[in-house]
């Protein structure tokens, strides 16, 4: 297992700053879409405004969700608990 970095480390805890704001401002977003009858508002998903139109509740949770994923990795990251994929190959000619 390699040692994080404290520069690493500082910038992932600005990462999962950040992203921890974008998450609660689409919550926000979010009920307040539920709550009144307007047709269309405004998120900023820190990769530009996006106008949302009321129907569109399906972007706005796979928008939630992806907040919730990236936050997650990261969290995981400074943990230490991140699962580490490993390509594993198979012999030639021969069985698992």
């Amino acid at each position: 297992m390699t040692v994080m970095s404290s520069a690493t480390r500082t910038a992932l805890l600005a990462k999962k700053t950040l992203l921890e704001g974008l998450l609660e401002d689409a919550y926000s977003a979010y009920e307040a879409a539920l709550a009144t009858a307007t047709k269309s508002y405004k998120l900023d998903t820190g990769e530009g405004m996006q106008t949302v139109i009321k129907r569109d509740y399906k972007e706005m949770t796979n928008t939630i969700e992806h907040l919730e994923a990236r936050i997650d990795h990261i969290t995981r990251r400074l943990t230490g608990k991140l699962n580490m994929n490993l390509n594993v190959r198979r012999k030639r000619g021969g069985r698992w």
